[in-house]
């Protein structure tokens, strides 16, 4: 009797299984007689597709002001102006100048920590291979800052091995100046993840802010959004000068 319902089970499971395969392969194979044509764009379509952010409808300038795109955000503020001046597309341009260069005002000196950053950067770089590898250097800053006892002649031959000397001295500097980058690193990174907001992020929304604050007729989210997307230190179109 159990040899009778055992074989009955196999058989109902080879079944099942069968059936479930013979569905899930009618499910996933496309049927032959499924003839679709793929819809290709007209020549009137193509010569009316939009080539300049001013072309694009509204609903698309705020998707791609939402993904950080300036140009959107810049052509949203003036549609904006437009809006709440009920002036034209042209007669909004001067004013989108003039809240542009608002907006870079003072950038000079807020963007002198990523200045000094970049300079100190280049120097340390590039200057290191001279002072670690340059015997005649080496023997400079050696008698004037680091008095080390000098190896013999034989030893300092090629600059390998003055490399081996000054890494006496060089090494813990570029070590430690390494370990102090990588700390500030990952105490951005901790920040961002709290939501708090570093240099950059803080610098962003407060000229933000001072930029509505100025033009509060419009939008708030528009002017904002503007603000924060714009770079640092370009060229105002129409301004012809960098306002750093």
């Amino acid at each position: 009797m159990f040899n009778q319902i055992s074989r009955k089970v196999l058989v109902n499971k080879s079944t099942f299984s069968r059936m479930a395969a013979k569905n899930a392969a009618t499910f996933f194979t496309p049927h032959r007689n499924y003839n679709h044509e793929i819809s290709k764009p007209t020549i009137e379509e193509a010569q009316n597709m939009p080539r300049e952010y001013c072309e694009m409808p509204n609903d698309m300038l705020m998707q791609l002001g939402a993904l950080g795109e300036h140009e959107a955000n810049k052509e949203r503020l003036r549609r904006e102006i437009m809006a709440v001046d009920n002036v034209d597309w042209d007669t909004a341009g001067p004013k989108l100048t003039e809240i542009e260069v608002a907006n870079k005002a003072g950038m000079g000196v807020a963007t002198f920590p990523y200045k000094l950053g970049v300079f100190a950067a280049m120097l340390t770089g590039v200057g290191s291979i001279p002072m670690v590898f340059d015997l005649d250097l080496a023997l400079w800053f050696n008698d004037k800052y680091v008095t080390t006892d000098i190896p013999p002649p034989a030893d300092l031959e090629t600059w390998l091995e003055v490399g081996a000397w000054t890494c006496n001295w060089m090494e813990p500097v570029l070590g430690t100046a390494s370990f102090t980058l990588l700390g500030f690193q990952f105490a951005r990174a901790q920040m961002l993840n709290m939501r708090l907001k570093p240099y950059s992020d803080f610098m962003l929304h407060r000229r933000a802010d001072n930029l509505f604050a100025q033009y509060p007729e419009y939008d708030e989210k528009i002017v904002k959004e503007f603000a924060i997307s714009d770079n640092f230190l370009d060229t105002v179109e129409g301004h012809g000068t960098e306002t750093a």
